[in-house]
């Protein structure tokens, strides 16, 4: 998928109502990691500065914790 596509997906998640997390590596995602309700970048490329979360761990294992912590924060504020 082209970087336009995949925004393009997320736009049309979100219509429906889905929060949607998206994970790129690279500049080709960021306009993605920028659209989706939750973007992690697992890169020091373009994709860090884009997305509101960077792992430094190549590989997907950060969103069950990103999750937790999430969640966590919100249960603290109520």
């Amino acid at each position: 998928m082209g970087p336009d596509d995949k925004a393009k997906l997320i736009e049309l998640m979100q219509e429906d109502g889905t929060h949607v997390a998206m994970v790129g590596d690279g500049a080709n995602d960021c306009i993605a990691l920028k659209k989706a309700d939750i973007g992690i970048s697992i890169s020091n490329t373009e994709a860090s500065i884009a997305a509101p979360f960077t792992s430094r761990r190549e590989d997907i294992s950060c969103v069950p914790i990103l999750l937790k912590e999430g969640r966590g924060s919100l249960a603290m504020s109520f």
